[in-house]
């Protein structure tokens, strides 16, 4: 019931009017994730992409609104534990990740929306691909990973940019897990009958942690289609 109550929280919030008096933009962008889940252990940082865009709501020139869609590459690299694990295992956890965020530039000009900004907000995050698991402490068995991961969790996130004149933008931000994205019981496969067993994790939380450094390219929507210097401005970047 309270897995229920967020979501349907969350899509409220995203519904709700937003009157933006100094107009909408989009934001198509990519960039660089260091991924890890934690707790695991022995564990190494697992590098990935994502890639997406975000949509600002201005309620002035200061202050704004951002929802997002991205698809994300994480997880982890880790050695196992057990002393027979000789080799590293670099299981891939996909997401689609879905940030709200309050966003406020900090050092505009005579109205103008650039220069630095800071946000902070809440993410959804939407379960698209998981890699083969890996193994666990006391079983021979692969992990099944569509029992082990939830098909859903959320994050909390909070980070800085910058925005260019001509449009171009650079963030980075840090993503920290708030909800276990696992099952508290999942199944493995064993090497000896029968097939497969049941685990625990017992009150283990384990959480998606994300650094994210993305640049973006910033169109402005405020008269119905990005401005024609916006457009001048990609080309001449190539």
């Amino acid at each position: 019931m309270k897995k229920a109550t967020l979501i349907i929280m969350w899509f409220t919030i995203l519904a709700l009017p937003v009157k933006a008096q100094s107009g909408i933009s989009i934001t198509p962008r990519a960039g660089l994730n260091m991924a890890t889940i934690s707790p695991t252990k022995t564990s190494i940082i697992k590098p990935g992409i994502n890639f997406g865009a975000t949509m600002e709501w201005l309620f002035t020139s200061k202050v704004g609104l951002e929802l997002g869609a991205l698809y994300s590459m994480q997880g982890v690299n880790f050695q196992p534990s057990t002393a027979t694990h000789e080799y590293q295992i670099n299981p891939s956890h996909d997401y689609i990740l879905v940030p709200l965020l309050f966003k406020m530039y900090i050092n505009n000009k005579a109205g103008v929306t650039e220069g630095f900004n800071i946000f902070a907000g809440g993410q959804l995050d939407l379960k698209a691909v998981v890699d083969k698991v890996g193994y666990t402490d006391g079983y021979e068995g692969q992990l099944l990973p569509n029992d082990i991961n939830r098909p859903y969790s959320f994050s909390a996130v909070g980070g800085i940019g910058y925005l260019l004149s001509s449009g171009l933008c650079i963030s980075a931000n840090l993503n920290w897990g708030i909800t276990n994205i696992a099952n508290s019981k999942f199944l493995v496969y064993t090497d000896k009958p029968p097939a497969t067993k049941e685990v625990s994790i017992g009150a283990t939380t384990y959480r998606n942690i994300i650094f994210q450094l993305n640049f973006g390219y910033r169109f402005s929507l405020s008269k119905g289609k990005a401005k024609q210097q916006d457009v001048e401005a990609i080309f001449e970047l190539f």
